[in-house]
């Protein structure tokens, strides 16, 4: 009789072979370490990889955005499943998890990157041979100032843009402590000239000389710095006219925060003035 009232005490227990297992804990108590350890390890990989590949470049920047949003949906429909197997306290920590990821990449794929743009019509009446921003300025020349402005603490890369005038551009200089920029004439209305021959035995090779469309590239614009662009203008020497503009549009790119961003304005400089596009 004892011995079978041991035996019976020790199969209850689980203590002998034969025996059944004792229940396996309640799986609400499994914690929240657990589950991102056991269930959230891939998501939360791919997340990480998501926003190493946003920030590696602008080339690179939303398939990696992308990434990491489609990382916390996974993360979020996880969470869902074991939602109900989750204590308060469990669900309140995990749920941070999922929301301030979210916040993170969203304030990354979301920042604000303001420049300031505007135009000045010149008023100067330079000489004959003057250095203007590094144009060997001509009395025929009128012409306006572009100021692109960086307003944020962050420095901004491969400011790339086209500008066009109602009139055509004779040629682009750059006033800038730090920034490198280059500019070249493009079509339409481009002015083909320098064709020549002296003693009938040269000749000069064809160049392009003006058009009403320039591009412009600047390696960078640093924080809480301004690149100042003198544009010379002068009239159709074909069909005369006025030698100042009176609009003016651009339109391009520059990169910021991680990402491209765009340029674009166009602007009447004179009441009434017939707007000009980009090609």
């Amino acid at each position: 009789m004892v011995d079978d009232t041991k035996n019976a005490r020790q199969r209850t227990m689980g203590a002998i072979r034969g025996s059944t297992s004792p229940v396996s804990p309640n799986p609400s108590k499994r914690s929240t370490r657990a589950w991102h350890m056991a269930m959230g390890i891939i998501p939360a990989t791919l997340l990480a990889i998501g926003i190493g590949i946003a920030m590696a470049g602008p080339a690179y920047f939303w398939y990696g955005i992308y990434s990491a949003y489609a990382a916390l949906l996974w993360l979020a429909i996880d969470w869902w499943v074991y939602f109900h197997d989750l204590t308060v306290r469990q669900k309140s920590l995990s749920g941070a998890g999922i929301i301030i990821p979210l916040l993170i990449v969203s304030g990354i794929a979301f920042h604000p990157a303001p420049i300031s743009i505007s135009f000045l019509r010149m008023a100067e009446n330079y000489t004959d041979g003057i250095d203007v921003a590094g144009i060997k300025w001509s009395g025929k020349y009128s012409g306006l100032r572009l100021f692109l402005g960086n307003d944020s603490d962050s420095q901004y890369t491969n400011i790339d843009f086209m500008i066009r005038t109602d009139v055509y551009i004779a040629d682009i200089g750059f006033e800038t402590k730090f920034s490198q920029c280059i500019r070249a004439p493009t079509i339409p209305n481009l002015a083909i000239g320098g064709v020549s021959i002296g003693d009938g035995k040269t000749m000069q090779p064809m160049r392009m000389t003006k058009a009403t469309v320039y591009k412009i590239f600047c390696d960078k614009l640093l924080p809480h710095d301004q690149i100042q662009i003198v544009i010379a203008t002068t009239q159709d020497f074909m069909s005369g006219g006025f030698s100042e503009p009176a609009a003016v549009a651009m339109r391009g790119s520059f990169d910021g925060f991680g990402r491209a961003r765009s340029l674009d304005k166009s602007e009447c400089l004179i009441r009434g003035c017939t707007p000009v596009l980009i090609p």
